[in-house]
């Protein structure tokens, strides 16, 4: 079973605690050996209750390091090991705290490391979590998101660097998709627009966008979708594929995953294009469309005078209906004077060509993909205000 948060969150600070005493063997100066028993009690209190509450055998009413022992025993049928220790230890804390009096140096100048390894002991035995490797990456919950950091955090032990961009990459390419909250989010596309966005979810935001810098591009569509592409002229070269980075890449990722995997969905706008195609209906028979293309005769010592001439073709006869990308041409008229359109692409080119506007008639119609079909059943079709 996954790790409570507020579990991850409590052990995490049991872990900072030993370990600024872990190593420290102390005996002579008494203030330093008396706070570091005291932060020691106070880590396995944090860590004892942790395990007691992931495993829903929380002691009732008052709670101190010792009560936590019998609950789990009933609750799991085993002992939790160093009971007696940290007896001893809840004894010297205690004449510290409310007597004064100062325990012996050589009984206690290894405590932060003896409690480490008790704390370890009861994270593998009774979590099945490692203590030492734990962190913010314990609270990730898909399973492929968590799988692919954890391969990015090994590429980086062995010093490839490059890898574990790539894997961090995919995965928040993961996190992205996963969250209807994150539209339009890609992984390594930053821009600033993104990154206000994730300011709201408790994410700072300038390390949002040195995490998106420093991996490379992977699209959520296409043919490259799911690849990751680095781009050597910005950020995708050696230089950028360092320890210290990598590092602070591992670090942010987790901090970015952990908080949006829980942000809300929170209502878009969609532009017209993701849910409309435009279409043309020919409103006579024999419809114009012409464009202007190079008047190859028109040749002055050898050299093209930059003149066109008018090429036309009749394509749709009245009632005819094409799905086209229609705008309103700027600063061309008809042979009239009447407004034109551009039409593009047009049946089996890809070129431009213009219309009458008093030619056709232009709707929006629903797009005919199932995420449209399904998500927007009652879109109907409406009428094409140019802009």
């Amino acid at each position: 079973m996954p790790l409570k948060s507020h579990v991850v969150d409590r052990l995490l600070l049991s872990k900072f605690f030993l370990q600024k005493i872990r190593f420290q063997s102390v005996t002579s100066d008494r203030h330093t050996l008396a706070a570091n028993i005291i932060a020691a009690h106070d880590a396995a209190e944090l860590a004892i209750a942790s395990v007691c509450d992931q495993l829903d055998c929380l002691p009732r009413g008052e709670t101190y390091l010792m009560l936590y022992f019998e609950p789990y025993k009933k609750a799991t049928g085993k002992e939790l090991s160093g009971r007696e220790y940290f007896r001893t230890l809840n004894i010297a804390r205690n004449n510290i705290k409310h007597q004064g009096i100062f325990p012996d140096g050589q009984q206690w100048s290894r405590v932060g490391e003896n409690v480490f390894e008790y704390v370890n002991n009861w994270c593998s035995d009774a979590l099945q979590e490692s203590f030492l490797a734990l962190d913010q990456s314990a609270l990730l919950l898909d399973g492929e998101v968590r799988r692919l950091y954890d391969e990015a955090r090994q590429s980086a032990e062995v010093k490839d660097y490059k890898t574990t961009f790539e894997k961090l990459a995919l995965a928040l390419s993961m996190v992205f998709e996963d969250n209807d909250a994150l539209r339009g989010f890609e992984a390594g596309k930053a821009n600033t627009e993104d990154a206000i966005r994730v300011v709201g979810f408790g994410i700072h935001g300038n390390d949002f966008l040195a995490l998106q810098q420093f991996m490379p591009h992977v699209s959520r569509w296409g043919s490259d979708a799911k690849i990751p592409r680095w781009k050597q002229s910005e950020f995708g070269h050696p230089g950028n594929w360092r320890e210290s980075a990598a590092e602070f890449c591992l670090r942010t990722f987790v901090d970015v995953a952990v908080k949006l995997q829980g942000a809300n969905w929170i209502p878009g706008p969609l532009s017209r294009d993701i849910l409309y195609e435009q279409q043309i209906e020919a409103l006579k028979d024999g419809v114009e469309f012409w464009r202007d293309v190079p008047d190859g005769e028109a040749w002055v010592f050898g050299l093209p005078t930059g003149k066109t001439k008018r090429e036309s073709k009749q394509m749709l006869k009245r009632g005819e209906r094409l799905k086209v990308v229609v705008n309103l041409s700027a600063g061309s008229q008809g042979i009239d004077g009447g407004k034109v359109l551009t039409i593009a692409p047009f049946a089996d080119s890809y070129e431009a060509w213009n219309v009458l506007a008093a030619d056709v008639k232009v709707v929006c119609v629903p797009r005919t993909e199932a995420y449209v079909k399904k998500s927007f059943p009652w879109l109907e079709e409406m009428e094409w205000e140019p802009e």
